[in-house]
C-alpha cells in the first residue's frame, strides 16, 4: 500500500487485505484490467469495497472509499551529508527519473535538497536502483553539471536523429561526481552516468557495467496480431556515440554487489556512433544558427579528464579497504541473503570513501596541515 494514497489514509485497509468485491461485483467476475479501472478512475462517488483479512478473527468489513489523485511521497530524490576536514560531501539517491503536472520532478527535488546543503567539495550519486523514466528529466539533471553541450542522440529505425543538448550555460556544480551504480540501473540512468563520464565530470563505481538498456520501445498492434506486441523503434547513443545496447555502462572502479550481477536481458546493439563533442547542430534550422552562435557554441563543455587521472590509485585504495573488511568477506563467503541490505549499506559506504579519497587526492595542502 503506498503511503498517503486513499487507502493508507482510512487507516482501516493493511497490507495482505483481500478485496473481495467492488460496488457488489464479485472481483471474481472482473479481470485484473477491469479491476485496475474501478480502481483508479476519476469519479464523484465512493467506491463500496468489500475486504476480508486473513487474520485470527477471519474479519470481513465494507468500507467507501472515493479515488482521488495524491502525490507520491516515496521514491524520490533524498539527500545526506557529511561534515569532513576537506568540506562537505553529499550524498544523493535518485530513484527513477519522475515527473508530475504538479511541477514535482526529479530534478525540482533534487534542486530542493541541494539548496539546504553548503557548496560541496565532492557529490555521490546513488543510482543503483533506478531503472529509468523520463528521459527529459534525465537530461535536465545532466545539465546541472555542464555548461551548454549536446547530451545524448537517439537514432531510429529509418535512420532520423533526434539530439539531446543542455541550453543553458550555467551549472551548479564543477567538482568531483561519483556515481554508483548496479546491474540493474538501466535506460535514462545509463545515459546520465554515461554522459557525465564521457565529459569526464564522473567516475563510475559499482558493478562491472550496468543493464544496458539503450532501446526505445513501443506496442503496437496488426490486423493480424491482435495482442499487443513490443516494437524497438531506435536506440539511444552518449555524447561520445557509445552504443550500450546489450553492454551497459562499464564501472572505473568496482566494489561489486554481494550477489553476481544480473546478466543483461536485452539484445545487444553495439554499433558506436559519431561523438558529438564539437557539435555541428546538423539537426537545427539554418535560420536558427545565429542563435545557437551567440548563445550555446562559445559555452561548449570540453571533456575534462582531471578527476579521472586518479582512478588508478582510488582503485586500488578500494580493492585495500575491501580486501580487508571482515565483515564483507564473511557475506561473500556464505551468500546470506538475509544479509542483502547490509552488504548494499557496505556498498554504499565504499562508494562514499572512494569520495572522500578523491576530494583528500585534490586537496594536497589541505591533508599534509591535517597530518
Amino acid at each position: 500500500m503506498i503511503p498517503g494514497s486513499p487507502a493508507d489514509q482510512t487507516k482501516k485497509i493493511h497490507p495482505r487485505d483481500i478485496i473481495i468485491s467492488i460496488d457488489g461485483t464479485s472481483c471474481r467476475s472482473l479481470s485484473q484490467e477491469k479491476i485496475d479501472r474501478l480502481l483508479q478512475e476519476k469519479r464523484s462517488t465512493p467506491l463500496s469495497l468489500h475486504i476480508r483479512r486473513n487474520s485470527s478473527t477471519y474479519q470481513q468489513f465494507t468500507i467507501s472509499l472515493l479515488p482521488q489523485t495524491f502525490i507520491i511521497k516515496t521514491d524520490r530524490v533524498t539527500f545526506s551529508c557529511k561534515e569532513t576536514n576537506y568540506g562537505t560531501l553529499l550524498f544523493a539517491s535518485i530513484p527513477s527519473f519522475y515527473r508530475h503536472s504538479s511541477g514535482i520532478s526529479t530534478t525540482q527535488d533534487f534542486l530542493k535538497e541541494w539548496n539546504t546543503y553548503p557548496p560541496p567539495q565532492g557529490l555521490l550519486l546513488d543510482i543503483r536502483n533506478n531503472q529509468g523514466g523520463y528521459i527529459s528529466e534525465a537530461m535536465t539533471l545532466i545539465g546541472l553539471f555542464i555548461r551548454t553541450g549536446a547530451l545524448s542522440k537517439i537514432i531510429y529505425r529509418d535512420g532520423t536523429e533526434y539530439i539531446f543538448r543542455d541550453l543553458d550555460p550555467q551549472k551548479i556544480y564543477s567538482g568531483p561526481i561519483i556515481i554508483l551504480t548496479s546491474s540493474i540501473t538501466a535506460s535514462a540512468a545509463e545515459i546520465l552516468a554515461q554522459t557525465l563520464k564521457d565529459y569526464g565530470r564522473a567516475i563510475i563505481v559499482g558493478d562491472p557495467h550496468t543493464y544496458g538498456k539503450a532501446a526505445l520501445q513501443m506496442q503496437t498492434l496488426t490486423q493480424d496480431t491482435p495482442i499487443p506486441y513490443t516494437m524497438t523503434v531506435g536506440h539511444m547513443f552518449s555524447v561520445a556515440g557509445y552504443g550500450f545496447q546489450g553492454q551497459g555502462v562499464r564501472a572505473d572502479i568496482i566494489v561489486p554487489s554481494l550477489w553476481l550481477s544480473t546478466p543483461s536481458q536485452t539484445k545487444a546493439h553495439s554499433n558506436n556512433t559519431s561523438p558529438l563533442f564539437k557539435d555541428t547542430l546538423p539537426d537545427i534550422n539554418p535560420k536558427q544558427h545565429d542563435w545557437y552562435q551567440e548563445y550555446y557554441l562559445p559555452f561548449l563543455e570540453k571533456k575534462d579528464f582531471h578527476y579521472r587521472q586518479w582512478i588508478p590509485q582510488l582503485s586500488k585504495q578500494s580493492a585495500i579497504r575491501m580486501q580487508r573488511n571482515p565483515l564483507w568477506n564473511s557475506l561473500r563467503i556464505t551468500h546470506d541473503e538475509s544479509k542483502d541490505t547490509l552488504a548494499y549499506q557496505i556498498q554504499q559506504q565504499e562508494a562514499k570513501k572512494i569520495l572522500e579519497d578523491l576530494v583528500i587526492l585534490l586537496n594536497p595542502r589541505k591533508d599534509a596541515e591535517n597530518n
